[in-house]
Parts: structure tokens; C-alpha cells; sequence
């Protein structure tokens, strides 16, 4: 009897490991397939067999919502990608930042040091270079927030379905929160300490980069509220639509209903006694 139920335990132990390796080589087989589905709505079809698509649809690493909708991920695999990427990105936002950062420290010593040399040439090398790394980290948080707002006009406005809006939005946010982080590096305590007195440093690294990071902040927090207006009226827009769904699943059940006349009545029912009274 124990034999037997250990053996149960070992066949079914080994299933699953077959199964879970099946899986795993599936999902590296068509990893580029599944990277080119998680950057738009639909799976990218062409040159996919009609067998490598029925494995990935039976391990349900792709589903097809309708017959009308085209072959998506699935929300478990979209999670799972979504979840690897995230820290990587972090990782590189603030790996950027960080190492522009150390840079601009860097070339401020060495602008402090042909200063004090009386080197004026490689002084204003110097304050070259470090008004192009500025620029440079200005740039790329602003090609960030663009592509935040290209993301807004494109993927986010054109999905279909509420758990896919809601996916969106919470890339969207992720997103956001990436930024953020990725300004709070930025130190002006520790600059304003680093440039000391020179008028041309402050002026670059205090009040111009101050000044666009403000914008920045500005921008992140008209993304957020247009992030939320959009998914408020997603969710107006949904209602209605199972409201107009409803009735017209009702009236194909009851062909013969017709709608009583309810001006005529006594009693009218509290749903249709919303509007103001008219005064006569």
C-alpha cells in the first residue's frame, strides 16, 4: 500500500517536471514572438505554424478572447514578462541617472581645478561638457515623458477590454514611478555644495536644472491626471455598454416586449422619475 502511494506521488512528481519543461522550452522557443505580443495588443502571426499556435494557446501562454479579436497574451505571462522587466528598467533609469550624475562631479573638479591654473581654454571645455551632460539628462527624462504621452494617444486609448485598460494603466504608472525615481536622485543640496560660489556653475547646475526638473515634476503629474481621467471615462464608457448589452440580450429573449407607456401612468416607476418637474 505504501509502495503504491509512493509511486503515485514519484509518476506524478515526474509529470509535472515534464510538463514544466515543456512549458519553459515553449516559452524560449517563441521568446521573441511573445516579446513582440507584450509591446502591442495583438501576437504577431505570420511565420507562426498552426501547430507551434495551438501548443502555445493549449499551455495557455496565448488566449484569443472571441473569435472577432485577434491572439493575445496571456494576463499570467504578461504579468510574469511585465515582472522581469521592471527591475532591470529601474536598474537602468537609475543607473543612468546616477552615472551622469557622478560624471558632472567629476568634470566640476576638474572645472574647479583649470580655474584655479588660470587654464581659461580648458575652463570653458569643461563648462561645455557639463552643459551637454545636462542637456543630455534633461533629454532623456523629456523622451521618456513623450513616450509616456505617445503611450496615452496610442495603447492605452485603443484597448478593448477593462482588465487590459487596467494593465495599461498599471505599466503606465510603473513607468512614472521609474521617473520619479529617477529625479530623486538628483541632489540639489549636494550640488549647491559642489559648485560653491561660481556664478556660471550655479546658474547650470542650480537654477536651469532646477528649473527643468520643476517642469518634469509638472509633467509627470499632468500624465497621472490624464492616466485617470481616460480610465474613469473607460469605465463610463463600459457601463453604458453593458447597459445597452443587457437590454439587447432582453429583447432578443422577449421579442414581443414593448415599452409601457409610463407618461400615462399614476405610478411611475422611481428609475424613470429622475428628471426636475417642468413648471406648466
Amino acid at each position: 500500500m505504501g509502495n503504491g502511494a509512493g509511486s503515485g506521488v514519484g509518476e506524478l512528481e515526474s509529470r509535472l517536471l515534464k510538463t514544466g519543461a515543456e512549458r519553459l522550452a515553449l516559452l524560449g522557443k517563441h521568446a521573441e514572438r511573445l516579446m513582440q505580443a507584450y509591446t502591442r495588443d495583438d501576437v504577431p502571426l505570420e511565420g507562426l505554424s498552426d501547430g507551434a499556435l495551438r501548443k502555445l494557446l493549449a499551455a495557455r501562454v496565448l488566449w484569443r478572447p472571441d473569435e472577432q479579436s485577434g491572439v493575445k497574451l496571456s494576463p499570467k505571462v504578461r504579468d510574469l514578462i511585465a515582472e522581469m522587466l521592471a527591475d532591470e528598467t529601474r536598474r537602468h533609469v537609475n543607473a543612468d541617472v546616477a552615472e551622469t550624475l557622478e560624471l558632472i562631479r567629476t568634470q566640476v573638479d576638474s572645472y574647479r581645478e583649470a580655474r584655479s591654473k588660470g587654464e581659461h581654454w580648458r575652463q570653458e571645455q569643461q563648462l561645455l561638457r557639463l552643459r551637454q551632460e545636462v542637456d543630455d539628462l534633461n533629454g532623456r527624462f523629456a523622451d521618456a515623458i513623450d513616450s509616456l504621452w505617445q503611450r496615452l494617444n496610442s495603447d492605452f486609448g485603443f484597448v478593448s477590454q477593462l482588465n487590459d485598460k487596467i494593465r495599461e494603466n498599471d505599466r503606465a504608472q510603473k513607468q512614472i514611478v521609474r521617473l520619479l525615481d529617477g529625479l530623486a536622485l538628483i541632489d540639489f543640496d549636494e550640488l549647491i555644495a559642489l559648485v560653491g560660489s561660481d556664478g556660471s556653475l550655479r546658474k547650470l547646475l542650480i537654477s536651469q536644472l532646477q528649473n527643468r526638473l520643476s517642469h518634469h515634476y509638472t509633467s509627470l503629474r499632468e500624465v497621472q491626471r490624464r492616466l485617470i481621467e481616460l480610465m474613469a471615462r473607460f469605465r463610463k464608457q463600459q457601463a453604458r455598454s453593458r447597459l445597452m448589452t443587457g437590454m439587447a440580450a432582453f429583447l432578443r429573449e422577449h421579442p414581443g416586449f414593448v415599452p409601457g407607456n409610463y407618461a400615462q401612468r399614476s405610478e411611475v416607476p422611481a428609475l424613470f422619475n429622475r428628471a426636475a418637474p417642468l413648471n406648466p
